[in-house]
């Protein structure tokens, strides 16, 4: 059975900040239990952070973000 689109949106959202190692939240998914889409937005989330500006530090210029 196949979640409503706005469902499975809100399952990828939830879960990308799951680590493939289990480590990550809320749920402790780990592999391949962690939606794909999820996976890749893990990865555009990450890129977007390291892009930006934070109070910390300042944004790394796309070759070393990569």
């Amino acid at each position: 059975m196949q979640l409503p689109k706005g469902d499975r949106i809100a399952t990828y959202v939830r879960h990308h900040h799951e680590h493939f190692d289990g480590s990550g939240y809320p749920d402790g998914l780990e592999g391949e239990a962690i939606p794909r889409i999820a996976r890749m937005l893990f990865i555009l989330d990450s890129y977007d952070a390291l892009r930006e500006t934070r109070p910390y530090r300042e944004a790394l210029p796309h070759d070393e973000a990569v």
